[in-house]
């Protein structure tokens, strides 16, 4: 398969490139990807009940199905039985993934300290230019796009996968993180965030006027 463009010389999103990653990983580490986020990622910040679920056969604790709306008006389980992670195939939980997200303002990965959250949220300087030819490349970083909404910084990802549509925004001037998980097709993770992060910060922003 060709380049898209030459490394380095510019961004765009590619599921592929994730799961590639995931290879390096478990290439350089000697574990699987599943082991190594566990001991490096979820073990350290307490995420108990997160992890890569590569077997999709195994009964998983408390999990949700994913569901799509018919034209009835029924609905039907709307699953995935792929096994390969890196790109997805994360199961987590609210609790889990709120202890991620404060990790951000108190790092406790790698080494510690702030080194490791300030790499992961800057873009890489060498791809300024997106794959439509626009600079909005340079705002993304590892798996987190930086931008403006609201009016404020905010640093986030939108994701979905068969039934599946989440969001996740974090407001770093404002503490504020606004995180939403949805189990059907009529409903969009990222509309009903972006609601919600609205009313959220404009509460935090009026809240010390008179």
């Amino acid at each position: 398969m060709p380049l898209i463009h030459e490394p380095g010389t510019q961004w765009e999103y590619s599921n592929l490139a994730y799961f590639l990653l995931s290879q390096v990983v478990e290439r350089a580490s000697g574990k699987s990807l599943r082991v190594f986020a566990g001991e490096e990622i979820f073990g350290p910040l307490g995420m108990k009940s997160s992890l890569f679920n590569d077997n999709v056969n195994q009964p998983v604790t408390n999990r949700t199905d994913g569901y799509r709306l018919m034209d009835d008006g029924t609905y039907e389980i709307y699953m995935t039985n792929l096994d390969w992670v890196g790109d997805g195939g994360v199961y987590t939980t609210l609790d889990d993934f709120l202890a991620w997200d404060r990790n951000f303002y108190a790092n406790k990965l790698g080494k510690g300290g702030d080194d490791l959250m300030a790499m992961v949220t800057t873009p890489h300087p060498d791809a300024a230019v997106g794959g439509d030819g626009s600079i909005a490349g340079a705002m993304y970083a590892f798996g987190m796009q930086l931008g403006i909404a609201h009016g404020e910084p905010v640093v986030g990802h939108t994701g979905g996968w068969v039934g599946f549509s989440t969001m996740y925004q974090r407001y770093p001037d404002l503490s504020l993180s606004v995180v939403v998980f949805c189990n059907s097709t009529d409903v969009s993770g990222s509309e009903l965030g972006d609601n919600v992060a609205a009313i959220a910060v404009s509460a935090i922003k009026n809240s010390g006027k008179d």
